[in-house]
């Protein structure tokens, strides 16, 4: 990335909180180009559930983009929904993107440099660009990981966090004991390598001069965001955007067991898991609606607390504070 080092400006906050709305007008006023940090969006066929930017693949000077209300976005829906991604293979694609922003911009000669600009909730992907962590680079083993998310199913997540904890003391520190995905990579890991997780993940040499931003909303304007944006996903279809992936994810698996189906990182996602018990029979669409809620306002907690750990976060309120921030960190 050359001897001097890139601008990066980050976006975060709770799910519902526009973070992408504040990202695309920054992006529009300081000649941004943006790059999700989420871990959903980067999947094709699914729009509502992740609520992902609603936009196109478009021919932009010979090179395909993502154009959404005039803006590029990098790092979104380009996965296939039957793919597993690692934290490692978000962070080795991200590092690659930010040099292809300033590359083409040197090839163009165009005067005003690029600002990226990272918008997302997935706490570890930031992390992982933000203090270049240096992390092993394991394939996912689906057939291990089926047997722990059995084993969580019949004991539950508790007991596994423990059994993880056993094998490494300080995941407590790094590892959300709430978020089963997280808890059964990191037991992954730890089965597959023989070394304790956190061993194996250490920071790197900051790449990027960076400005962290923080989207702040009091608890009950941010629950009813959650609530109105969880009522528009059933109204704009989310019922049926997943009935049709099922179908399309069993017609490509025919030689693969339904457990491994809908152990696949998408189906097991916020909204998506309770709206196959619901299809299932076990839940009314009225439980399976209030049940996306709670869960949701949940996520958003738990996202918070994440982020609170983190000081150099600079909050604000409005996108007035924002672009304040912005303006006075590019004159540096």
């Amino acid at each position: 990335m050359g001897t001097k080092m890139p601008k990066l400006i980050i976006i975060v906050g709770p799910t519902a909180s526009d973070k992408s709305k504040l990202g695309t007008k920054l992006a529009r006023k300081f000649n941004g180009e943006l790059i999700s940090a989420d871990s959903r969006k980067i999947y094709k066929e699914v729009k509502i559930g992740t609520h992902t930017p609603r936009g196109n693949w478009t021919l932009v000077n010979d090179d395909l983009r993502f154009i959404s209300d005039g803006m590029i976005w990098h790092l979104i829906d380009f996965l296939e929904t039957n793919k597993t991604y690692t934290v490692s293979e978000y962070q080795e694609l991200f590092y690659k993107t930010v040099n292809d922003i300033y590359n083409r911009q040197k090839i163009t000669r165009k005067r005003k440099v690029p600002v990226p600009i990272v918008v997302g909730g997935t706490g570890l992907y930031i992390n992982a660009i933000k203090e270049n962590y240096i992390i092993p680079k394991l394939k996912p083993d689906i057939e291990l990981r089926t047997k722990i998310e059995n084993e969580i199913k019949i004991n539950g997540l508790e007991k596994t966090y423990n059994r993880l904890l056993s094998l490494d003391q300080h995941a407590k520190t790094v590892v959300d004991s709430r978020n089963p995905r997280r808890v059964i990579r990191a037991l992954e890991v730890c089965l597959k390598t023989g070394q304790p997780f956190t061993s194996q993940r250490q920071k790197g040499k900051c790449l990027f001069k960076t400005l962290q931003i923080g989207i702040y909303m009091e608890r009950c304007e941010l629950d009813k965001l959650i609530n109105k944006r969880v009522d528009e996903m059933i109204q704009n279809g989310f019922v049926d955007e997943v009935k049709i992936l099922i179908s399309k994810l069993s017609e490509a698996a025919t030689q693969k067991s339904s457990d491994y189906i809908f152990s696949l990182p998408i189906l097991t996602s916020l909204g998506y898991r309770e709206i196959i018990s619901y299809i299932s029979g076990e839940k009314s669409l009225d439980e399976t609606v209030e049940l996306i809620k709670i869960s949701t306002r949940q996520y958003a907690r738990r996202q918070m607390t994440w982020f609170k750990k983190d000081k150099t976060i600079k909050w604000v309120k409005n996108y007035t504070e924002c672009e304040k921030l912005v303006k006075d960190f590019l004159k540096i």
